[in-house]
């Protein structure tokens, strides 16, 4: 795309402004094709990989159990502050941060075969 550079008048100086040229106006160059053949071949390509992976995922979430629901823990109680020992009013205990939840892998899963852990490594490794 190119653009036209040109000139405002400014009190202080001169400051230069961009316009857009229309895509009509701009001139194509000849081309044999082949670089738009190569980038036909790379998206049809990347859409076949999109289907197997869609593919593979739907064979992943078919297999797998249903996951039983968690159980809750209960809540803790909050420990009284002992006689004598009370916050200063206006200031509150700082709260815990919660853990972070622990990090699992699609290849940690026991639901899953070795065929299928070994599938869903080739589709990922392509």
């Amino acid at each position: 795309m190119s653009t036209e550079f040109g000139y405002v008048e400014n009190s202080r100086r001169d400051v230069p402004f961009r316009t857009r040229t229309p895509q009509s106006q701009i001139p194509r160059p000849e081309t044999t094709g082949t670089a738009e053949q190569e980038i036909l071949e790379t998206l049809r390509a990347l859409v076949e990989k999109v289907e197997r992976c869609e593919v593979a995922i739907a064979r992943l979430i078919s297999a797998a159990p249903e996951p039983a629901p968690a159980p809750t823990p209960a809540p803790e109680p909050e420990p009284e502050p002992e006689p004598g020992t009370e916050p200063e009013p206006g200031t509150e205990p700082e709260p815990e941060p919660e853990p972070e939840p622990e990090k699992k892998y699609v290849n940690d899963d026991p639901s899953l075969t070795d065929e299928q852990r070994e599938e869903l490594q080739n589709i990922l490794s392509e």
